[in-house]
């Protein structure tokens, strides 16, 4: 899998398009998640066009879709560079819909693939007449080989294109800005705020998938109203959209039977529905993140020292930091740390609302370069590495936080163990968990959503992991189905 990765940039035009029937179109739907902030969004550009994602400029060259009496597929020929210090390219290729492994951005912070490809005026295909001709079709083969031909340096970086940028809670995202009107010195975002847009899209691309599924007919029914369950939910619309949790989402989810359940209304005052009731109180990996909640708070309280540095990467909202009791820990100071300025903001805010009266401080930092040479005499990280599928990465991620912490510092941190499907010897614990929950668990995130962020490990694996990058003591603190193990990490 490893040596595929590495080729697949090298895909060659005669490689992605012999012996394939379809045709071009003009607009392309893809997905993208910033992996250290967990934030996903669906984006839609012209062919020819240029969005901004992060520190990353996305054009897209060309788009084809199959025929829709054939197997369905979409693919998009990108031209990606990224601007640091300068710019360099990260990708050059055909990106597969149906297969986005084969040829994928190979990237540590965000990860990008395509969801569909299709005609602007409408949800349809295009009219004969604007679709393209061989002689047409002949230029853009010429002029992607001239493409491959030339350096990502000859990009002028000023060149106008979308920037994409999360502007909060319950507000529509900004889609398209002057690249020359943004502040150079702040990197752009993925968005994750409610945008009616995004959500529209997102649900036609489902839809459309479910419409397309191999599934049987029962199954195909079933799938079907649970999306309508969803889509008049308001935690599934959020799930829709995010494909995921953000920091708000896990807050909610840890927190539920403390602040929600009582009431049964949101902080807003919206009432929950009942899929909501379902995904909180009965979904094996909702459960498993609640009761990691709780491991963390007991294990965190009792290592906290008298007076110290105690910092939580990435952050969230740090309800992990922030409902600690620190009566016995006066001369201690709190650090948010987040690549996500939202995140800060919230956790910000959370923190006011909760009165603390321990110093605390926010700082923006990517979780990989902390610049924090054993700083730290407590570091918790929330699950941050299922959202990372390389290991050597992961590796790098816990070197980050070793090298962060005092000698004998500790970190607490957590990973996803795989379910049977994915490993024959299975760690999980089937008697503590509900059969028919997992398995509506297995239908929203794979079937329905198909999440990319769920980045499976076994526990040995991980303490192997923790050991490598440095940690001599490694304890491992189990959940009652043994889905989302605690690790207690002394340097």
């Amino acid at each position: 899998m490893a040596l595929i990765l590495s080729l697949a940039p090298f895909v060659t035009k005669a490689d992605t398009t012999q012996k394939m029937e379809g045709s071009f179109r003009d607009t392309v739907v893809i997905g993208a998640l910033d992996k250290v902030t967990a934030r996903t969004s669906t984006i839609k550009i012209k062919v020819g066009e240029t969005v901004k994602i992060g520190t990353l400029k996305v054009r897209a060259i060309r788009a084809w879709v199959s025929n829709p009496e054939e197997i369905p597929e979409s693919k998009v020929f990108f031209e990606i560079t990224e601007k640091k210090e300068e710019v360099t390219e990260v990708f050059k290729g055909w990106m597969f819909s149906s297969s986005p492994s084969i040829s994928a951005l190979e990237h540590p912070v965000y990860d990008i693939w395509v969801i569909q490809v299709k005609g602007s005026q409408d949800e349809s295909d295009l009219p004969t007449s604007q679709l393209i001709d061989e002689e047409t079709n002949q230029r853009i083969d010429d002029l992607i080989d001239q493409l491959i031909d030339q350096s990502a340096l000859d990009s002028n970086p000023a060149d106008e294109g979308i920037d994409v940028i999360g502007i909060g809670d319950n507000q529509m995202s900004t889609q398209t800005v002057n690249a020359g009107t943004t502040d150079p010195e702040m990197p752009s975002l993925l968005s994750h705020g409610y945008s009616k847009n995004t959500l529209e899209i997102e649900i036609k691309a489902i839809e459309d998938k479910l419409g397309l599924s191999e599934a049987s007919f029962e199954d195909s029914l079933v799938l079907k109203g649970l999306f309508e369950e969803m889509k008049n939910s308001p935690l599934g619309l959020k799930l829709i959209e995010h494909k995921g949790f953000n920091a708000q989402m896990t807050q909610q989810a840890v927190l539920y039977d403390q602040l929600i359940k009582p009431s049964g209304r949101y902080a807003d005052g919206t009432p929950l529905a009942d899929f909501d009731r379902k995904f909180y109180e009965t979904f094996p990996v909702v459960k498993a993140t609640q009761e990691r909640g709780e491991i963390f708070k007991k294990l965190l309280q009792q290592v906290l020292p008298e007076q110290g540095v105690i910092a939580s990467c990435p952050c969230g909202l740090m309800d992990d930091l922030l409902r600690l009791n620190y009566d016995r820990a006066g001369g201690v100071s709190l650090v948010g740390i987040d690549l996500d300025q939202q995140a800060l903001d919230q956790a910000k805010e959370n923190a006011e609302k909760l009165l603390v009266l321990i110093p605390h401080y926010w700082e923006k930092k990517d979780a990989w370069d902390l610049e924090s040479p054993e700083r730290f005499d407590v570091l918790t990280s929330n699950g941050l590495n299922i959202y990372v599928q390389d290991n050597e990465k992961v590796k790098a991620l816990y070197r980050s936080f070793y090298d962060s912490l005092k000698p004998g510092g500790v970190l607490v941190i957590s990973a996803l163990t795989p379910p049977p499907a994915l490993d024959p010897n299975c760690e999980w614990d089937f008697s503590k968990i509900d059969q028919e929950a997992l398995l509506m668990q297995k239908q929203v995130f794979n079937d329905i959503l198909g999440v990319k962020w769920l980045n499976f490990r076994r526990s040995d694996t991980t303490v192997s992991q923790l050991k490598k990058a440095g940690f001599k003591n490694v304890g491992i603190h189990w959940d009652q189905a043994r889905l989302f193990p605690t690790f207690l990490c002394k340097k």
